[in-house]
């Protein structure tokens, strides 16, 4: 009996092996066949390089200002909570009276919108809970709906990065394709955020590996197209809300560093 067990035993290790071994050598290829694309696009339309620690370009970006209402979210943003120091566009999160709000904090968006190119920014999510920032193109003229989230971190889940695109005809009846990688501490270091976008295919990276990829034309219905339009980009830092939860009170000052900004069409 004790033979036969030994047997047994034996025979599942060796299964267990072979399992392990097949699946470490499947997600090998997988990331290989992940690997990022040239790229598609030739024409290299904008860009900036904090690390010379210029001005952010005025022409090309507008700051907001005021509180929103999206996500139910705790800032209020204004200009003066973005600035360029030490080689960084920084986006500074604070514990300050707003208004009715109890926090501040800093966006930009393009003044113009963008249709189809590839989207670089090399950057440094913050650390902390409450903590919610974001590179993401969105479509402001409510011709259907429009959304593409490069990156998102929440600092509640601080080992996980989130790339998310919306779309439908409108807020009710919202589609969404979402996927996550997984990197151990992600607020620790710069890591570089591509979005390849074309008339066939959304492709985002993060450090050169394939997070999400998906065909628009699934966003393509009724007349409406709304992964087919310009769309103005976004950088910012938000502040607790629906996704961002509780914010604790010692992140503060909170900074979501930006090292540079490339876009090609």
């Amino acid at each position: 009996m004790a033979r036969k067990m030994f047997a047994v035993v034996s025979l599942i290790i060796i299964f267990v092996s072979l399992v392990i071994t097949y699946t470490l050598t499947k997600k090998a290829t997988e990331y290989k066949s992940n690997a990022m694309a040239a790229n598609p696009f030739t024409k290299l339309i904008y860009q900036q390089d904090f690390t010379t620690n210029a001005a952010l370009d005025p022409y090309f970006w507008t700051y907001t200002t005021g509180p929103e209402a999206w996500n139910g979210e705790k800032q209020y943003y204004t200009a003066a909570n973005v600035n360029v120091s030490n080689g960084t566009l920084n986006f500074v999160g604070k514990r300050q009276q707003m208004g009715t709000l109890n926090y501040s904090s800093g966006k930009i968006v393009s003044r113009l919108a963008y249709k189809y190119g590839r989207y670089e920014v090399v950057a440094k999510v913050p650390k902390g809970k409450g903590t919610w920032p974001a590179f993401w193109l969105f479509d402001y003229t409510n011709n259907g709906y429009g959304e593409i989230d490069v990156m998102e971190f929440v600092g509640k889940i601080p080992n996980w990065l989130y790339s998310t695109v919306h779309f439908g005809t409108e807020d009710a009846t919202l589609e969404h394709v979402s996927e996550e990688l997984q990197i151990a501490k992600a607020w620790a270091g710069y890591h570089t955020y591509t979005l390849d976008w074309t008339a066939t295919n959304i492709t985002i990276y993060i450090d050169g590996i394939t997070v999400l990829t998906m065909d628009p034309i699934v966003s393509r219905k009724n007349g409406i197209t709304p992964l087919d339009k310009p769309m103005n980009v976004i950088l910012n830092l938000a502040l607790g809300g629906e996704w961002g939860g509780q914010i604790s009170n010692y992140i503060f000052p909170s900074e979501f560093k930006v090292k540079s900004i490339k876009i090609w069409q």
